[in-house]
């Protein structure tokens, strides 16, 4: 089995639920776009 560092961006990327992730833009359907959050966004 092999193992991998994750840093934390790519942690916090897996931990996010999918509630606190927008719909897409009506202008973005069908384009293969990805919410990227940041340490300074809050989820509070």
């Amino acid at each position: 089995m092999p193992l991998f560092k994750l840093t934390n961006e790519q942690l916090a990327q897996i931990l996010i639920p999918k509630r606190f992730v927008p719909e897409k833009p009506p202008e973005f359907e069908g384009k293969n776009m990805v919410y990227v959050f940041d340490s300074e966004e809050s989820l509070n």
